[in-house]
């Protein structure tokens, strides 16, 4: 299929009528998409396609497949803030049977325009603007991280990238929160976060997660987030916080890169 200008694949959908459905459902909303993009082109459009499907009993030899059901869309910087803007309007949608099961696939159209600076919101509060701390040489430190939902942030390995000679990269320090939360079937979940003050190696404190306090030789790393275009590709060759879906409320918390404070050469403190 092909919609403003992108071609993608909807693996659910495997015959003319349901193609049909789609394609229908898309001309509605390309009036309004184009208008949103050419508006602003700097904002990508995610689209959200629905979809149903009636389980069979284990016996049975017909097993129903997926059927388009609606789609829905938004725009942001990234597709976690189109996601939020697609959601943050109210919908009335037929609710599900004993035996059938609704979900949904995605598709991603990038900004027409990217910009240099990164428009991408925050998921905590910046509060400095920093680089790699080098030395003499040309690697730049991560930490890498996971994330439990019982036991919150732990520290896996550090791990590096070569950068080119004579260049950095500069990154906003983010102010990291004392809990997070995550969400179940009982409802809202927390997990605490503890919270050290270490030293820059320029000598600044910044606060960091403690990783691992029970351990004599725990890492303790800074929440990094890129500030430009430059940052936001270098940032993206590391993983992000591994096992980080439960956090997915935290608009663009999937961004957000770990870096130990020895590391960190502090350019400037935010007010």
């Amino acid at each position: 299929m092909a919609f403003e200008g992108i071609n993608f694949v909807l693996n659910l959908i495997n015959d003319y009528i349901q193609k049909g459905k789609v394609n229908a459902e898309l001309d509605k909303i390309r009036p309004a998409v184009a208008a949103a993009r050419a508006s602003n082109p700097g904002l990508g459009v995610l689209l959200i396609f629905y979809y149903r499907q009636f389980k069979a009993p284990d016996e049975s030899i017909i097993k129903p497949g997926a059927t388009f059901n609606y789609l829905i869309w938004g725009k942001g910087v990234t597709s976690d803030e189109a996601r939020e803007d697609a959601l943050s309007l109210p919908t009335i949608s037929q609710g599900t049977g004993p035996y059938e099961r609704r979900f949904s696939q995605e598709v991603w159209i990038p900004p027409l325009r990217k910009s240099s600076i990164t428009k991408a919101k925050c998921p905590f509060p910046p509060i400095a603007i920093g680089r790699f701390f080098l030395g003499n040489s040309t690697k730049a430190r991560f930490q890498l991280v996971e994330f439990s939902i019982l036991g919150g942030f732990d520290d896996i390995c550090e791990t590096s990238i070569e950068l080119p000679k004579d260049t950095n990269v500069d990154f906003a320090i983010l102010n990291p929160p004392r809990e997070v939360y995550w969400f179940n079937i009982n409802g809202k979940q927390k997990v605490d976060v503890p919270i050290k003050d270490c030293k820059t190696a320029n000598g600044n404190t910044i606060k960091v997660v403690d990783l691992d306090p029970w351990s004599p030789f725990n890492a303790r790393a800074a929440m990094v987030f890129p500030v430009d275009d430059v940052s936001e590709k270098v940032l993206s060759i590391i993983n992000s916080t591994r096992n980080c879906n439960p956090l997915g409320t935290y608009v663009n918390f999937n961004m957000i890169r770990w870096i130990r404070p020895e590391n960190i050469h502090l350019l400037r403190f935010l007010s």
